[in-house]
């Protein structure tokens, strides 16, 4: 089995476990399901069986709107970059009326900036840099990142392993989700959940029989998936 396809299935059995404890707020595999309720704001956006890319150079930005009431959430997502300048995930965003302009926060990786993951603020399609930190990102692959965020804080996994940590008041305005590329950019995106994990959630502490027997069964599915591949 591919690194890629890897990384995918264990984003899918870490989404379908937090269904079963019952924190789940949202997924999307991007296969097209759920196409009527994202929506284009710049440049052109397709579905494939590779799942949501951009089809054109310049700004490309793509919005759903989430009823996030959670003090502490986490969002999972599959992404790879395959050409140009990098990508981004907007979190805690609103779009203003007729201009959809956007203020809230975003997660990038910006070889741009320095080849780095950036966190930024955003006040009316301004930008400000909170946190960066320098890191390499393999082009052509699939990265698996989680993003676990609150009002005062906010930190990133790339593939299991931390890539950054900041601690401050964050700019949450809105509940909207979204997706960028800029530039010369492409880049695709196969899987999103969103997942409380607020004080009393079911997903904020879970029990240890619960981690092993996500990782039994990764195990046991990624050994018979190995033997087919």
């Amino acid at each position: 089995m591919t690194k890629s396809k890897s990384l995918l299935l264990l984003a899918m059995l870490l989404t379908i476990t937090q269904f079963a404890l019952g924190g789940l707020i949202y997924q999307d595999s991007f296969d097209g399901t759920n196409a009527d309720s994202w929506n284009i704001t710049k440049g052109k956006w397709d579905y494939s069986s590779d799942g949501i890319s951009n089809s054109k150079s310049g700004e490309n930005r793509i919005f759903t709107d989430i009823d996030i009431s959670s003090d502490s959430y986490t969002i999972e997502f599959t992404g790879n970059l395959l050409t140009g300048k990098g990508w981004g995930l907007y979190f805690g965003s609103e779009l203003a009326d007729n201009t959809n302009k956007v203020s809230g926060m975003a997660f990038q990786y910006d070889p741009g900036a320095g080849n780095a993951f950036v966190l930024r603020k955003w006040d009316n399609d301004k930008e400000s840099t909170l946190k960066w930190v320098r890191s390499d990102l393999d082009y052509n692959t699939d990265h698996t990142f989680s993003l676990t965020i609150s009002s005062t804080g906010f930190s990133a996994l790339q593939d299991g392993v931390e890539v950054m940590n900041y601690t401050g008041n964050m700019n949450l305005v809105g509940s909207s989700i979204g997706l960028r590329t800029w530039s010369s950019s492409e880049a695709q995106f196969k899987f999103l959940s969103i997942s409380d994990m607020s004080p009393g959630s079911k997903t904020a502490v879970p029990e240890p029989a619960t981690f092993a027997l996500v990782a039994a069964g990764s195990l046991v599915i990624l050994r018979k998936r190995n033997k087919t591949c």
